[in-house]
This record gives C-alpha cells, sequence and structure tokens, in this order.
C-alpha cells in the first residue's frame, strides 16, 4: 500500500448468507436447507430453513449488502409459503405493525418484531399482497393475507 491510497471505509459483513452443499438440518427444527447465516456474534454457522432464516444484523447502519440478504430472507420465506411457485416482486418494510390487516400487537417485551409488505406473483402473473412479520420472541416468521394468518403453506399440486 502506497503513501497515497486510502483503506476502504466498507465496514465488515455483520452476517454472510451462504448456500451450501450437502443440505444442513435447520437449527430450530428437522427441515433441511442449503442456506447457512454466518454471524459474527456466534461461533461458526447456523443452518435455517425458510421459516426460520431471517438475516438480520445487529447494526444500525446496515451496508447495502446486509439489507439486501435480510430482504432475501425475506423473499425466501414468501416463495416458501407459496410451494416455491412464482416469484416475489416487492418487498418494503412496514414501520406500522397496527397497519397489518389482522395482526394483533404484542404487549412490550424486550423482544421486536418487523414487517414487510410483501406481493407475489404467481405463474400466471397474478400478483397477491401480503405481509410478512418476523418475531424475533419466536424466531420464525408470520404471513398475513387478506386480515388474517396464514399457518400452512401452499403444496404444489401434482397433476
Amino acid at each position: 500500500m502506497s503513501a497515497d491510497s486510502v483503506p476502504s471505509a466498507r465496514k465488515p459483513f455483520d452476517y454472510q448468507v451462504l448456500h451450501v452443499t450437502p443440505a444442513q438440518r435447520c437449527r430450530i427444527c428437522a427441515r433441511k436447507t442449503h442456506v447457512v447465516i454466518v454471524d459474527t456474534a456466534f461461533v461458526g454457522i447456523e443452518p435455517v430453513c425458510p421459516l426460520h432464516g431471517y438475516a438480520q444484523s445487529s447494526n444500525t447502519d446496515e451496508s447495502t449488502e446486509e439489507l439486501q440478504m435480510r430482504y432475501e430472507s425475506v423473499k425466501r420465506y414468501a416463495l416458501w409459503m407459496h410451494a416455491d411457485m412464482g416469484r416475489i416482486v416487492l418487498v418494503s418494510p412496514v414501520t406500522d405493525l397496527g397497519s397489518i390487516p389482522g395482526y394483533e400487537l404484542e404487549p412490550l417485551t424486550d423482544f421486536q418484531e418487523v414487517a414487510f409488505f410483501v406481493t407475489h406473483e404467481d405463474e400466471n402473473g397474478v400478483r397477491q399482497d401480503m405481509h410478512v412479520v418476523w418475531s424475533e420472541l419466536d424466531h420464525q416468521f408470520y404471513l398475513y393475507r387478506d386480515g388474517a394468518l396464514v399457518e400452512k403453506r401452499a403444496i404444489e399440486q401434482v397433476a
């Protein structure tokens, strides 16, 4: 490095989302997953399925890459809830969780919940809006559509 060069101001990642082979068991449930989160707050890697895999930085100043990883984890869950069919065309943060139809605000706790407005587009181009909520307390996602909690994921129909 020359005396005139300036070190990069880019901060290191707080965490990284990686795709691995072979599939690993989710750290919370028995599902197999190819996604792991490497977090500097923990030693080692955390295999996480779509239901339990929210990539969240502990830094308040998330980098563009970290923000993208967070949105990708929301997309992965929403698409998984639709039997991995179609695509997610929009993910946008929701600041007022009380504005989500069907969602009941939790009493104040030390755990926070974050939410996203999501649009799913099926194979025929039909779009459907929904909300995805990450519960830090439960360590899982929840999907709200048409004013109700969706408790079961879509199962791909075999012709």
